[in-house]
């Protein structure tokens, strides 16, 4: 009994460290999971090269809109979580805009994937992904989603989706 409310502990502190870690701590941690597992999730960004809306959803001066489709490249994949990385002064860098990885529950609601759960043959999409900033910047964010495989295995997906420093909209 006592290794079982050790090791629950363990787990819910485990929990904590992973979501409440610095960016740079959460970079360190996705980079190395990233490096080290194989490829069998398609993440693609519709465009790849995103040309800024002023205003818009994100709530800053500018938004860059474009949408991320989601795909298993190899049997089920049950989805543990997604986020991006963006470029930064020559490194990636974590960011999300609740500063920690979305979760399962956040991938089913955005994406309309029930439980999470990546099925081959179907795609499962965020038509209104977004990045906002109050300049107009060229920027690029490094979108991953990782999961467990039917063998219970980790695997990835990674795509990369740029915003032009231009407008959808003519400058007086």
């Amino acid at each position: 009994m006592k290794l079982i409310l050790i090791a629950v502990v363990v787990a819910i502190l485990l929990g904590v460290v992973i979501y409440t870690s610095s960016p740079k701590d959460q970079t360190k941690r996705i980079e190395k999971l990233l490096s080290s597992l194989p490829d069998r999730i398609s993440i693609v960004h519709t465009p790849e090269k995103v040309m800024a809306n002023k205003g818009g959803r994100s709530g800053r001066n500018y938004t860059w809109l474009h949408e991320t489709a989601i795909s298993s490249k190899d049997g089920k994949i049950e989805v543990q979580e997604f986020g991006a990385l963006v470029w930064h002064e020559g490194e990636w860098i974590f960011s999300s805009i609740y500063d920690r990885p979305f979760n399962e529950k956040e991938f089913e609601e955005w994406y309309g994937c029930p439980n999470a759960v990546l099925v081959p043959g179907e795609v499962f999409k965020d038509e209104m992904n977004y990045t906002g900033g109050d300049s107009l910047r060229p920027s690029k964010s490094k979108w991953y989603v990782i999961g467990k495989s039917e063998s219970r295995k980790l695997v990835k997906g990674v795509a990369v989706v740029e915003s032009l420093a231009k407008s959808t909209q003519v400058e007086a």
